[in-house]
Formats: C-alpha cells, structure tokens, sequence
C-alpha cells in the first residue's frame, strides 16, 4: 500500500485520523492551508488538497468540515472558522436563544488526489445544540463547536464526554467521511495488488459460476433476485432435476425458455477479458459451472463446463425449438 500524505494543523483531526484510518498508511504534514471563501465544502475541499498535492508532490488528503444549524437557515454553513473567529460558540448561542429547534449537524468533504485524480467522500454528523457552553478543553477537538454540539442520541456535548466514551460511542445518524475513504483506499489498494498479479503471472487457471453471468442478464441461483428466491409452481431445484424433466417435460421446457435461455444474451466484460488474457497467452483454461456459452461466444477456446456433459444435447434440442 503506498503511502499518503494527510495535510493538515488540526490536532483533532489527526487524532481521529489515527482512529479512522486504521490500516491505511499515512503521514501527517502540519501546515494550515488556505481556505477559499466559499459556502460549499467540496469545492473548499477540493480548493486545499490541489494546493496540499503542489505542497508535497505526493497523493494526499485534505478534510474540510461545515456546521448547519436548522433554525439559522444552515448558518454558518462552510463559514465554520469564519464564524468562530467573530461571534464564537457565544454569539452562536445568542442567536439561539428562546429556538425550540436545535437541530444541527457537522458535515464534511474528504478529498484526496494522486497527481491525476480526485476523489471526493462525504459525511454528516446529526445532533443538536446545547443550550449553555458544557465540558472541558481537549486537544481532541476539532474546534469550539465541541462545547455545544451533542451527538444525535446522546445528552452530553463532544466536549463533556470522556475520551473512551468519545472513542466508543455509537454514532446514530452519522456517516464518517474518513471512514470512507478508508474503506475505498484499501478495496483500491487490493484491486491494485491483483493487478501487479495478473501482469506477473503466466499461467493463470479461472474458476467461475453463475455470478459471472449475472451481468449479462442471466439470473444466479441463491442471491436475492435469483432462480431460488422466485415463486414458481414447482420449487426451481426441483424442475432443474432429471426427475422433474422425464416427468413434466413441458413445464420445464416453460420454465427453461423463460429463465435459462441463454440464446438472447451476449458477453460482460468478464468474459471479454478473460478472453483477451487467453489470447494474450496468460490464462490457461476456464473452468466454470455454467452452460450458457458465452465465454466460448467471447472468444475463449479452452473452456470446461462441469455441467455441460448431461446437457449438450438438450441444449442442441431446446434451441431448435425455440
């Protein structure tokens, strides 16, 4: 996994960075950026980790934060710092004196950028507004918001809370941008380490079934929507077996043309590539559990069906008939 950058001179954004980005390997670099006057927090975002990337010439993330407040019409917004700097947590609580609706909410932009691309992640913090300034000062926080935030589901402000019960709490109605992103880095990371397989190795053997299919329109058998979890007069386990056949053959010839046809279909972009490796002299052989034909219709040439032995001929049939 190559290493990022995370530019920023909030301490409390990187002490939940520590927390949040577990697994993810990463550096912090402590300087303040520049922040562009703006009410929208992805532009922000993106504005910080274009100037974070010419800063340190490497991929980096940059995690920018608004404050909605319902009852002022969102303010301040992405005017966080702006207004802390002016009014402060005390002018907040002035404007809010005698409103029954104290609802409120953190939002944030997770940007990061690798020299060529940009990726954005979103999160949203639900709570509500104290009516006093409550708890002590810690370099946890990520501003004075921490005194009058309450987390949705929970009495105390960020700041009146213990550090373990800040770091164990359950977070009602809230998504955590950089949880996200960390979730999409390491699924990159492990598509990116297939990759570097697939460029290494020359002799490569696939396993598939009825998933490889799916895409192309062609039902699986045990997922949500597939051939098992559909109502039929018959179980379809049942009028997929030799038994069911011999006996009600037009009720499977039925069921057959409706479901399994595999005619009509043509090949994903799975069983385009895998040809495309073949042909590339990389992969050996396929060896799959459907019957469909359309790795062989992508191209592919050695191609062994487990199932294929009991069915070529009444494939043959079926498809003069229908």
């Amino acid at each position: 996994m190559n290493e990022i950058v995370f530019v920023t001179h909030n301490k409390g954004k990187i002490a939940s960075a520590s927390k949040e980005l577990e697994g993810v390997k990463f550096k912090i670099f402590e300087y303040e950026l520049e922040e562009p006057r703006s009410d929208d927090i992805k532009y922000i975002s993106k504005y910080k980790v274009m100037q974070a990337y010419r800063l340190v010439n490497r991929p980096c993330i940059s995690l920018d934060c608004g404050f909605w407040i319902d009852e002022l019409d969102g303010f301040p917004k992405a005017f966080v710092n702006f207004t802390l700097d002016t009014i402060g947590i005390v002018g907040i609580l002035k404007l809010m004196e005698g409103k029954e609706n104290r609802n409120c909410r953190f939002t944030e932009c997770l940007s990061y950028y690798d020299g060529n691309e940009l990726h954005q992640f979103m999160g949203k913090h639900e709570g509500t507004l104290s009516k006093e300034i409550l708890g002590n000062d810690t370099d946890k926080k990520w501003s004075d918001l921490w005194y009058i935030y309450k987390p949705y589901g929970y009495e105390k402000t960020l700041a009146q809370m213990t550090e373990d019960e800040r770091k164990n709490r359950k977070k009602y109605k809230s998504v955590d941008a950089m949880r996200e992103f960390s979730k999409w880095y390491k699924e990159q990371d492990k598509i990116q380490q297939f990759k570097t397989l697939l460029k290494e190795s020359n002799n490569i053997v696939f396993f598939g079934g009825a998933g490889v299919s799916t895409e192309s329109g062609i039902p699986d058998f045990r997922s949500k929507n597939g051939l098992y979890n559909q109502k039929y007069k018959y179980p379809p386990e049942e009028i997929l077996s030799h038994t069911f056949f011999m006996k009600h053959t037009d009720e499977f010839y039925k069921f057959y043309k409706d479901k399994m046809n595999s005619l009509k279909y043509e090949p994903n972009i799975t069983h385009i590539k895998l040809a495309e490796l073949e042909n590339k002299g990389k992969l050996k052989a396929i060896i799959t559990q459907n019957i469909d034909g359309l790795h062989q219709k992508a191209g592919s040439k050695n191609v062994y069906e487990l199932h294929r032995k009991c069915t070529t001929k009444l494939l043959y049939e079926l498809s003069q008939i229908l």
